[in-house]
C-alpha cells in the first residue's frame, strides 16, 4: 500500500459515519463518531490493457490503539464533537418524547453526507442529553 500512495496529511479530527461497516473486527454505526489522525489519499487499480487508476481519499480511524483505513464514501469529516452517549441517535429519536424540541430526523434519515456535513458543521444547542 505504502508504494501506491498519493498524498498524506498527519493532522486529527473527527469523522461520523453515514452508512454501517464492518472492517477490522468493528462494526461502525451509521452517525457514530471517531476521532482520525491521518488523511491519506491512495491510487487504486492497475492501470493495465488500458484500465484507469482511480485517487480516493482515505481517513486513518482511531478505534483503541489501532488505526483503521477507512475509504471517504463511508463517513464526513465533522468539526462538532459529539458525545458518546449522544451518538446513538436511533435510541434518541424514540425518545423524543422524553426531551421536546430534540429532533433528530434531519441527521437519521439524510444519506447526504453533504446535508449531514453541513448540520454537524453548524453550532449545536444543548441536546438535553447528561454528559
Amino acid at each position: 500500500m505504502a508504494d501506491h500512495i498519493v498524498k498524506q496529511e498527519m493532522r486529527c479530527g473527527h469523522v461520523t459515519f453515514q452508512n454501517k461497516l464492518y472492517k477490522a473486527g468493528i462494526l461502525f454505526k451509521i452517525n457514530s463518531q471517531y476521532e482520525f489522525d491521518r488523511v491519506v489519499w491512495v491510487e487504486v487499480g492497475c492501470g493495465c490493457s488500458g484500465a484507469t487508476t482511480e485517487v480516493i481519499k482515505q481517513y486513518g480511524v482511531c478505534v483503541g490503539d489501532n488505526v483503521i483505513m477507512i475509504d471517504e464514501k463511508y463517513l464526513v469529516e465533522t468539526r462538532v464533537d459529539i458525545h458518546c452517549l449522544s451518538q446513538d441517535f436511533d435510541t434518541a429519536r424514540r425518545d423524543q418524547h422524553r426531551n421536546p424540541g430534540t429532533d433528530f430526523r434531519d441527521i437519521v434519515k439524510r444519506s447526504n453526507p453533504a446535508a449531514i456535513w453541513q448540520i454537524a458543521s453548524e453550532v449545536q444547542p444543548k441536546d438535553r442529553f447528561k454528559h
